[in-house]
């Protein structure tokens, strides 16, 4: 057992505590959006204020958090909203700072040396303010999400664990017990990283915090049976919280995924299995290898983008740190893995976007400090020596979050922009139009401004992932059935809405959709007239003129910037590259199964094809995927050497887009550039998703051999063998 050597005076460190958490609080609220930001913010928002149901795990006790701080007097709904961000930036920065200053106390039995108390705070202080700075961390600060606030309970159920593991002989161990057992009961209604480090620190600290802290001293010793007893009741009482889903079920159909009211929607809540359902392939554990490991890639990036030489660091720190306290070791790497895990495995979408890897640069930096004391231990054990020392490694820290993305993305939404494009697509939506989208952008976005601002009522938003659950899709059909909803829908919920389009173009019924892919071919093939259908799609801007039937199934698109509640509506165009693109791409696939008959391609597909193409890139010249289509055309058309300029345009914009790629490979040996072609795979075997794009390289190199290029294949396949 370690002796705890005099600690610094408690109101002392309160005070640091208290000064730091209120400077970033305040520092926070200064850049904090008054508009929803892009993603799930708008309709986290939007399920907060109603008193509705986000989407799954439902996220109860944060729901309950965003509905009070709704009610609060001060700016625009959102802006309330948002301060709960900031508040979990400030707690969780807090947290960081004064564990770290409190684990590098003297005397607390991880450093054996005497270190002068100002530069231990220092170094908490480079590492707190480096974990805000992060670009991951700043996003979430000011825009509503729930990672930070889930960051900021799991800060603070490690930091209550590793203050009992770290001393032994703990004597407030029983109270640490019970304060852990109801964080991680509450823990359940925020998100599951958040309860996975609760349930960890309330199991290492139950079986190997009796007496003593050493390897040796770990002997199992179960709790007294009263303290088990209290232990098991609090953390029932925290996980009560789940009632809120229940309770709140039917409040806001708009935003649920499932009706909460009995046991089995309650499961689907809880268990987050209607959104894995919704979004099969895209969250969740199923998955190749290959995918995995290009998942673990990506996070290995952005760690290494926003953390640098911090990483060496923490390595250092958690190394000492076991090496001094094995299971508060042990406790940060499970925390940091957990994340990971989390992060490649369960939901890798989210961190295209910087959403998840929040409580992964917790630990980074709070370990990071840890290293850089380790590294102070070297050097001469004068105040100034190690101040200036410890002032280095702290302003070392913060060099790579700082710079780890653009000064003008800190703004996040604070101009408005997302909020704009909501209005730009609800203000010129003819009355009573059904408005179809996917749980995301727009989808949040309209759902703030429907239910919140009450702009454009008459409108039915339905969200597409909704009409997969039985109960919400019933509901909806007995209210707006004669007007929007065909007599029967499939199960699947992108099916559901194709049909839907179809069935309400027909009628004449004004529609907004965001159609995917497998969607938009069901309606064009499921609902139009044969022949060239797309052929009917307005290429020229301007509003389409009512009778034009495709008119009402294209997105809107405009100059968003330019909507302002007091100015009129500028005039916009009824066209997205998204449609416009896929449209001209089944152009081309209808040419090329032209091409499989004798004759000539249809003159009337490859004319519809063009113009649809140079529509679309007039419009969004930077989209790689109609560059590499419009290079497809250009190839079946016989003009290879034009195919090959359009790809190596498309392969330019999006150096990762694997048919970019092996379009440029393809039309620079078809054009007679073999070395050219040659010297672009070889730039594919150095790419993080070669895994993807060697495939189609190697079905290029069998057609190759087919047409006589049998030396450009071999030379094709060496490069991946």
């Amino acid at each position: 057992m370690r002796d705890a050597a005099p600690p610094e005076s408690r109101d002392r460190v309160l005070l640091l505590g208290l000064l730091h958490g209120t400077i970033t609080f305040l520092s926070l609220v200064l850049f904090v959006d008054a508009w929803p930001y892009w993603k799930d913010a708008g309709q986290l928002m939007a399920a907060y204020a109603s008193g509705g149901l986000p989407h799954p795990t439902g996220f109860p006790l944060l729901a309950s958090l965003g509905r009070l701080a709704s009610l609060l007097p001060v700016g625009s709904m959102a802006f309330r909203i948002n301060l709960l961000s900031a508040g979990a930036a400030a707690v969780t920065s807090t947290v960081l700072f004064l564990l770290v200053g409190w684990l590098l106390a003297c005397g607390r039995g991880f450093s054996p040396d005497e270190r002068p108390c100002v530069s231990r705070w220092i170094l908490a202080w480079g590492a707190a303010w480096a974990f805000l700075a992060a670009r991951t961390v700043w996003f979430h600060s000011l825009a509503t999400e729930v990672y930070l606030p889930s960051a900021a309970l799991s800060a603070l159920l490690m930091a209550a664990a590793m203050r009992s593991l770290v001393l032994g002989a703990d004597p407030h161990r029983g109270r640490t017990l019970r304060l852990l057992a109801l964080g991680t009961g509450l823990a359940s209604g925020l998100h599951v990283t958040a309860f996975a480090a609760g349930l960890g620190s309330l199991a290492l600290v139950t079986v190997c915090g009796t007496e003593g802290f050493a390897p040796t001293d770990c002997r199992g010793r179960s709790s007294p049976r009263a303290l088990a007893a209290q232990v098991a009741l609090l953390l029932f009482a925290g996980f009560l919280v789940q009632w809120y889903l229940p309770l709140r079920a039917r409040a806001g159909p708009w935003t649920m995924f499932a009706d909460a009211s009995d046991l089995s929607g309650w499961l689907g809540y809880a268990t987050g299995r209607t959104i894995r359902s919704a979004f099969h392939g895209e969250i969740g554990a199923g998955g190749s290898l290959t995918t995995f490991s290009e998942n673990a890639a990506l996070y290995g990036t952005h760690m290494v983008q926003q953390a640098g030489p911090a990483l060496l660091l923490a390595v250092v720190g958690l190394l000492s740190l076991t090496r001094r306290a094995p299971l508060a070791g042990l406790l940060a790497a499970c925390a940091w893995g957990g994340d990971l895990l989390f992060t490649v495995v369960v939901n890798p979408m989210g961190q295209r976007d910087y959403q998840t890897g929040v409580l992964s640069l917790f630990v980074i930096f709070f370990a990071a400090a840890l290293g850089g004391a380790r590294l102070l231990d070297l050097l001469p054990a004068r105040r100034l020596v190690r101040g200036g020392a410890a002032a280095i490694v702290a302003v070392g820290l913060l060099v790579v979050p700082v710079s780890s993305f653009p000064t003008q993305d800190r703004a996040l939404g604070a101009n408005g922009l997302p909020y704009r494009y909501g209005l730009s697509i609800l203000r010129p939506l003819p009355p009573g139009s059904l408005v179809l989208t996917t749980l995301d952008d727009a989808s949040g976005l309209l759902l703030y401004q429907q239910l919140l601002e009450n702009r454009r009522r008459d409108c039915l938003n339905l969200v597409v992932q909704n009409l997969a659950v039985p109960e919400l899709r019933a509901a909806q059909a007995a209210r707006y059935g004669a007007l929007f909803f065909p007599p029967a829908l499939p199960g699947d919920a992108r099916e559901a809405a194709a049909v839907m389009v179809g069935d309400n173009l027909r009628r004449g019924n004004p529609v907004f959709w965001q159609p995917g892919q497998m969607a938009f071919h069901g309606v064009v093939r499921g609902s139009l007239e044969p022949g060239y259908p797309l052929g009917r799609v307005r290429v020229d801007p301007g509003v389409a003129p009512p009778e034009g039937r495709w008119s009402r199934v294209l997105t809107q698109w405009r100059d968003w910037r330019a909507v302002d509640d007091a100015a009129p509506d500028p005039v916009g165009c009824m066209v997205l590259g998204d449609v416009l693109g896929l449209a001209a791409a089944m152009q081309v696939e209808e040419i090329q199964a032209g091409m499989a008959q004798p004759g000539p391609p249809p003159a009337a597909s490859v004319a519809t094809a063009e113009a649809l193409f140079v529509e679309s890139l007039r419009l969004f010249g930077d989209d790689c995927r109609i560059w590499s289509n419009y290079a497809v055309l250009k190839g079946l058309q016989g003009q290879i050497g034009l195919a090959a300029e359009v790809a190596d345009r498309a392969a330019e914009l999006c150096p990762l887009h694997p048919a970019s790629r092996a379009n440029q490979v393809r039309y620079r040996i078809l054009s007679g550039n073999v070395r050219g072609g040659l010297e672009a795979a070889a730039e594919v075997t150095g790419l993080p998703n070669r895994a993807q794009i060697e495939p189609r390289l190697r079905r290029l190199a069998d057609d190759l051999d087919q047409i006589g290029l049998g030396d450009a294949a071999g030379a094709l396949r060496r490069l991946f063998d």
